[in-house]
């Protein structure tokens, strides 16, 4: 075992593992207990008023651990076939995690579905202990009460410079003054810890794809996934019962908290769906796994998507590059939102690309107009007339973002 591990083990607190992992990790439906968990963190600790229960991406939910990183591209297609709403991507985070996730909707409810493999798979586990402990960490509202407290100092001060032989004003103070210190201390010290637990999580994953097997198919596996979501127009999805209750907001009381009664219904009613849906889940995988030494065979429309997001992302890459050059550090810190960005716009070219059956140049022709784009809410509503437009500009290359 490495030393990095050992230590993560140590630190923490861990049991080792005995022996492999499963291969299919099969939690079950998210529970009521965990919905509800996350819908309060959602809305109460972070704010978003607008988070609906159709938001939780994995109600429904498995991981897969193959023996390499190699295998995945021949399992998506055989999943793919199988599940033909299949979607994903290869999510980055500033802690070092990249993860294979697939999204998609069975019977109407959301799924999620981790490829792993068993090395990663304990990367993962072992990375949790510092997710799980610092998730409900609050910078935002930590500050706001180091705020308020100053604040109050300061009115208490004030009144003692009207009546400075007040004892008792004095001992107030006093009193109020160790509070605020002892809340900028233990602010520091958190800070301090919580940036000693990221980096060690760092260098866990550094050392697990320092193999560079997950480098040798990362493009390939990327490309992939965009041709499968570029492809996805054409499918008809089916309404179900449930549909308005997945969309429906969460009753917020005048003091931000949520009914819980009116929560508990709410979840309540969708679980049972769910815990359906997890059973043709894990019917599906099952029958994949089974048949994995079988060939696999790469329809002909998702081939042309892999060409055209490929040189997506190529091109995207580049402008990167150029754009970060002098500033290293811009990518560790928003490589979440640059993957997802990058992804994004290459779904949007590609799908864009295959419904009009573009040449290759007139793709490129759209990918440099596609780069003079720096709102993401303006690449988020981009619409086939929009690109179109861009299309018959023919705009000089920019690939500077």
């Amino acid at each position: 075992m490495s030393d990095i591990k050992s230590k993560y083990y140590q630190y923490y607190g861990i049991p080792r593992p005995t022996e492999k992992f499963e291969q299919i990790q099969d939690p079950g439906a998210k529970s009521i207990k965990s919905l509800m968990d996350k819908i309060l963190r959602k809305v109460e600790i972070q704010g978003n008023r607008n988070f609906v229960l159709g938001d939780v991406k994995d109600m429904s939910r498995c991981s897969i651990l193959l023996d390499s990183y190699r295998d995945v591209p021949k399992f998506l297609i055989a999943l793919k076939e199988e599940i033909p709403s299949l979607t994903g991507d290869i999510s980055r985070f500033a802690n070092g995690y990249i993860g294979i996730h697939l999204n998609f909707k069975m019977e109407g409810i959301t799924v999620e579905v981790q490829l792993s493999t068993q090395k990663a798979w304990e990367a993962k586990q072992l990375s949790e202990y510092c997710y799980a402990k610092w998730r409900n960490f609050n910078l935002y509202e930590r500050n706001k009460e180091i705020i308020n407290q100053r604040a109050l100092l300061e009115k208490l001060m004030a009144e003692l410079r009207q009546d400075p032989n007040n004892e008792k004003l004095r001992a107030t103070l006093k009193e109020q003054n160790q509070i605020f210190f002892n809340l900028k201390q233990k602010l520091r010290s958190d800070l301090d810890l919580q940036k000693q637990e990221t980096e060690m999580t760092q260098k866990l994953f550094r050392e697990l794809h320092s193999d560079g097997e997950l480098a040798s198919v990362e493009s390939d596996i990327e490309s992939l996934l965009a041709s499968f979501e570029a492809n996805n127009q054409d499918l008809q999805t089916n309404e179900h019962d449930y549909d308005k209750i997945l969309s429906q907001p969460f009753k917020v009381r005048e003091d931000g908290k949520l009914d819980r009664e009116a929560l508990e219904k709410q979840v309540t009613q969708i679980h049972d769906e769910a815990c359906k849906t997890q059973d043709l889940l894990i019917n599906s995988i099952q029958k994949i796994l089974h048949t994995q030494n079988q060939q696999v065979f790469l329809p002909e429309k998702i081939a042309q998507g892999i060409m055209v997001s490929r040189s997506v992302m190529n091109l995207f890459d580049e402008g990167m590059k150029e754009s970060i050059k002098n500033n290293d550090s811009y990518l560790q810190d928003n490589i979440h939102d640059i993957s997802a960005k990058r992804f994004k716009i290459a779904t949007a070219v590609t799908r864009f690309a295959l419904v009009n059956d573009l040449a290759q140049e007139d793709v490129l022709d759209i990918l440099y107009c596609f780069y003079r784009l720096n709102d993401d809410k303006e690449i988020n509503n981009l619409t086939f007339p929009h690109l179109e437009e861009m299309l018959d500009a023919k705009t000089e290359p920019n690939l500077v973002m």
